[in-house]
């Protein structure tokens, strides 16, 4: 199920949308150089990374999500349980966002792996080569079982370690970023001052 694209999408991301879509190209950029189709990330610290997501839902080990971000000009897809939509819609700025459940919502998947081969299906890349989060400091954040089963349901699928490509782009922070550490580290600053002043 895809959710309608509003001017007041991802009214609460921690960045506007030009900020990530920044990061977007970027991505590409770096997913060129690797002749990459398409890369999929799935632990929280990408996925919020590139599309805002904020959500609680990163506590349970049940119920996987995956961000697919195609190589060429086509929007990212966000998967992501039905309980999430209105969170999706809310804090990230991406418009494709497909869900998974079959409780609430009539006609998704019920299976968050099936979700994503699916997704991965419609977006033609089910032969492609495709970045996953295999190498140095990152991971797959789902269950072996689950990552078995989206190898098994993606047999065409070259799966290539993304890990370089991701940090090349995250290591780098742009203006926004740096202003948003700027101000965590002067409050954490002003915290410590206000303890140790009241200390006894």
């Amino acid at each position: 199920m895809h959710m309608p694209d509003v001017a007041a999408r991802g009214a609460y991301a921690p960045f506007p949308a030009e900020e990530y879509r920044g990061r977007l190209t970027r991505m590409r950029e770096e997913m060129a150089g690797r002749q990459l189709d398409a890369v999929l990330v799935t632990a929280k610290e990408n996925v919020v990374y590139f599309s805002g997501l904020l959500t609680i839902g990163w506590e349970s080990k049940h119920r996987p999500l995956g961000l697919i971000i195609p190589a060429d000009e086509r929007s990212p897809v966000l998967i992501v349980a039905e309980s999430l939509e209105f969170v999706a819609q809310e804090s990230s700025w991406i418009g494709d966002v497909r869900l998974w459940g079959g409780v609430r919502v009539a006609g998704v998947p019920a299976d968050p792996i099936v979700a994503i081969t699916r997704a991965i299906s419609d977006l033609a890349l089910d032969a492609g080569r495709i970045g996953l989060e295999l190498g140095y400091g990152t991971r797959v954040a789902m269950s072996q079982a689950d990552f078995g089963a989206l190898r098994a349901g993606l047999p065409n699928v070259t799966a290539v370690d993304a890990s370089e490509a991701l940090w090349k782009v995250r290591m780098i922070k742009s203006p926004a970023e740096v202003d948003c550490i700027r101000r965590a580290c002067e409050a954490t600053s002003r915290a410590f001052r206000a303890a140790f002043s009241a200390a006894h």
